[in-house]
């Protein structure tokens, strides 16, 4: 649920007194403890490495640390502070360190609309659920009266020649490949063909989907059978049967095109492959992709027998559950995050981060696949100040920003959601200006 902007503001206080207090005690104890150790380490020369793991907890190098973390911190509290208090709206802000050790924070705890960030969760249990080599197929079958069907596998990046003409810098399979080994095969088109989207759910939207986004173009109609990657917009029109038409115009043949589940029995007589997952999962999240994610989340959800929406949703809940022992108020209906029901916490974010990083199989993989500040994607165009690798988000009233920003101490991940926001460029400024004095870590 939405909180009242007043209760935030007053938990925003809250969080500041306990914060300056924890810091307070923390300065005094470690002068105390320290005073007549740095007395004495002053009259001998330094040690010749800041800190050697077998130093006493009491030595001078393990105290000038341990003052010198608090300064750190006590510095990006001071940077960050002033920015979060002109935040419009309501708004969560964490980053922490490579160890699990939170550096700042601001209402971390509060669920928000995550728009499009929500991308991150499906990409990580897509990735862990088939892996980063996992490609999905799409086949040609003739049964023995030698009726033809087009067998999607849910490949969500297949795209006709002209779509790849006009999205030069998008992944795709092109139909073209599959339409070439039907015709090696010696296969006859001239009765047509049947097309069969049975291997995910077809039902073609999520309910809470806004009208606007679908209107707009921005909702994807999903199933395991599509080709350029179709809109919900496109009132009418049936992805599958677009699919038939497209591998038909490919093959320059032309004939009637039925929806048909093929036999069991039908033999595969062509096929052709996805790029892998690690490829797709990068072309959702650099361009934010609504219908691979989607499409992605009904796989997901194959995994455990539920090739739906909710089945997908049930399985990256699991998956997070792994990760953390309670994931509290998270609330997930989506794989793109286009539904304003999606209710993700900055907190949620820094678990996940972090546990991206320590699976050997996906960790570059998943980092890899976001969008580079100032360099390509959706952040192709903003340069937040710093080296950035991240997944933006952005609805009607919403802006986040989760990923990574690279420091002199190494990479911080971090998560900025804002929600009610009454400009969404007022609201990327802060968040870039955010980043950039995070980048700035540990200087004191």
């Amino acid at each position: 649920m939405r909180r009242e902007r007043t209760s935030t503001n007053a938990r925003k206080r809250e969080r500041n007194m306990r914060r300056i207090y924890s810091i307070c005690l923390v300065v005094l104890v470690i002068v105390a403890l320290a005073s007549g150790i740095v007395l004495f380490a002053l009259a001998r020369p330094a040690p010749a490495t800041p800190i050697r793991r077998h130093d006493p907890v009491l030595s001078a190098s393990r105290i000038a640390n341990a003052l010198s973390n608090v300064a750190s911190r006590v510095g990006l509290d001071r940077r960050l502070r002033p920015l979060v208090e002109t935040a419009p709206g309501s708004m969560c802000v964490v980053t922490s360190n490579s160890f699990g050790s939170v550096l700042f924070d601001d209402s971390p705890d509060i669920a928000l609309i995550p728009a499009s960030t929500t991308k991150l969760f499906t990409a990580a249990a897509a990735l862990d659920g088939f892996g980063p080599d996992h490609r999905f197929k799409t086949e040609v079958l003739v049964d023995a009266s030698g009726a033809v069907y087009l067998r999607g596998g849910g490949d969500p990046t297949l795209v006709t020649e002209a779509w790849i003409a006009s999205n030069g810098d998008r992944l795709g399979t092109p139909i073209t490949g599959l339409a070439a080994a039907v015709q090696a095969a010696g296969i006859d088109f001239a009765a047509g063909v049947g097309v069969d989207d049975s291997h995910l759910d077809d039902t073609q939207r999520v309910a809470s989907w806004d009208s606007v986004d679908i209107r707009a173009g921005f909702a994807p109609q999903v199933g395991a059978l599509g080709v350029n990657r179709p809109r919900a917009a496109d009132d009418g029109a049936d992805p599958a049967a677009a699919a038939g038409r497209a591998l038909l115009s490919a093959a320059g043949v032309s004939g009637p095109v039925s929806e048909a589940i093929a036999p069991f029995d039908a033999q595969v007589v062509a096929a052709i492959e996805s790029p892998p997952l690690s490829a797709i999962v990068a072309d959702m999240n650099k361009w934010s992709d609504n219908y691979i994610a989607e499409v992605l989340m009904r796989h997901i959800g194959s995994l455990s027998g539920s090739a739906t929406t909710d089945g997908g949703v049930e399985a990256v809940v699991e998956y997070f559950s792994g990760i953390v022992e309670d994931p509290g108020e998270l609330e997930i209906v989506d794989g793109s995050g286009l539904s304003p029901a999606n209710r993700i916490s900055c907190d949620d974010f820094d678990a996940l981060l972090p546990a991206t990083q320590q699976d050997a199989d996906f960790a570059d993989v998943f980092f890899d696949s976001l969008a580079v500040g100032g360099v390509d994607g959706t952040l192709e165009d903003r340069g937040p100040g710093a080296v950035v690798h991240a997944k933006t988000g952005t609805l009607s009233d919403v802006s986040a920003l989760v990923g990574f920003v690279d420091t002199a101490a190494g990479r911080l991940p971090f998560a900025i959601l804002i929600n009610e926001a009454p400009s969404i460029p007022q609201a990327r400024s802060l968040q870039d200006r955010l980043v950039a004095a995070i980048a700035q870590w540990p200087s004191p």
